[in-house]
Order: structure tokens, then sequence, then C-alpha cells
């Protein structure tokens, strides 16, 4: 028997990781709910934006090299805002001070690594 969704709709997900497997593996967890757009870390994030910007959800780790999630966050609030409400961060645990001030100053969705299914596909219900 498998897991009940927690949402009737499907939504189109753009998921952006730094970390192929981890990116493929919340891929799998939420295909056979939602439609799925991978961008293999934050700069290639800001080019798949800048061809379609139709999301219901972004799935965004939040610490990732050259373009991190602060940055995405910046680059939604200025060219997409609709869909900052959307952003869901995923997260390792380990902030440097300048993530700390930038969770402590905005009210976000903040899941913790590893996640779950259910927590994903919750958190997708919950911003959209």
């Amino acid at each position: 028997m498998s897991e009940p969704t927690t949402s009737a709709v499907r939504k189109r997900v753009l998921l952006i990781d730094d970390e192929p497997l981890l990116l493929k593996s919340i891929a799998r967890m939420i295909r056979s709910d939602h439609d799925t757009v991978l961008a293999f870390g934050g700069d290639k994030a800001l080019e798949t934006l800048a061809e379609d910007s139709n999301y219901d959800a972004i799935i965004c780790d939040l610490m990732m090299p050259k373009v991190d999630g602060v940055q995405i966050y910046a680059a939604l609030e200025e060219s997409y805002p609709k869909l900052v409400p959307k952003l869901i961060f995923l997260s390792g645990g380990v902030f440097h001070e300048r993530m700390t001030s930038f969770l402590e100053e905005r009210e976000l969705t903040l899941l913790d690594k590893p996640v779950g299914r259910v927590q994903l596909l919750e958190a997708i219900a919950a911003v959209g």
C-alpha cells in the first residue's frame, strides 16, 4: 500500500541543489505527485528561471557554491516576486553568519536534510 499524497493538485516544482544524487533523489520522491524540473546548482537555476518562471513551488538547497540560496532568494525578489512565497529551502544545518542573519530576518520554509517524502509533499502543498 502506498503513502497517501498530501495534495490532490499536481504542481510544477523547480528543484535546485548542487549535489546531483540528492537532486535526483528528491525528484524521485515527488515525481509521482508533481512535475519536476531539475537545476544543478544556483547558477543553472537562474538560467532556468530566465527561460521559464512558471512554477508552483521551488525547493532550493540553502548552501551551494557560486550561487547560494540567499542569492536565489534575492533574484526571486527582484525578478520573480510572485515566486518568493513558493520557495522552500533545504539545509544540512551548518550556517555561517550571513545565512543565520538571512534566516532570522525572514519567515521562510526550511526543511532539514535528510528530508522525507511526506515532509516534501506537505511543504509543496503549503506553499501552493
